[in-house]
Order: C-alpha cells, then structure tokens, then sequence
C-alpha cells in the first residue's frame, strides 16, 4: 500500500520563519493525522563528528503535534551498518 512520505530540506530553510514554525505550518497544511493513527516519526540520530542530525526539539514538536491531532507516535530511526567507524 503506497504512502505519502512529507520531506523538507534544511537547505529551504529561510531567514524569516525558522524550522519549528516550518515545522508547524507544514504539520497543520497537510493534516496528516487521524484519531487513533499510529505515526512513525521517522529520525536519524547522525554520525560521529557529524551536525547535520534532526535536532531533539524538532523531533518532540512533530511528536506532540501528533498528540495533539489524537495520533500514537513512536520514534524511529534510519540507520546505516559500517564495518568500523565512520569519519
């Protein structure tokens, strides 16, 4: 079963609104949540030496969105396995 999958690149991001507010403007657009749905909300927790990773405040706006549109959000990430250690 095909589903939508929401993606907004950090690059987008202007000098006027900042991430949260995008945040929440895209979350309310779109409406995606139902009573009862149970949503991922997909992370990727970063690398070693990286800073690109979703910061955690971005992650519990989504998760409380969710909450409050009557949905179970879970937590999960992506991941990838390396041998050794990844610089």
């Amino acid at each position: 079963m095909p589903v939508d999958v929401f993606f907004r690149s950090a690059e987008d991001v202007g000098a006027k609104t900042n991430q949260l507010d995008q945040v929440k403007e895209l979350f309310l657009k779109i409406s995606p949540v139902k009573e009862g749905d149970i949503v991922a909300v997909k992370i990727h927790p970063g690398e070693y030496g990286n800073t690109t990773y979703i910061r955690p405040v971005l992650v519990r706006t989504v998760v409380d969105l969710v909450r409050e549109a009557g949905g179970i959000p879970f937590v999960t990430d992506t991941t990838t396995l390396y041998k050794g250690m990844k610089l």
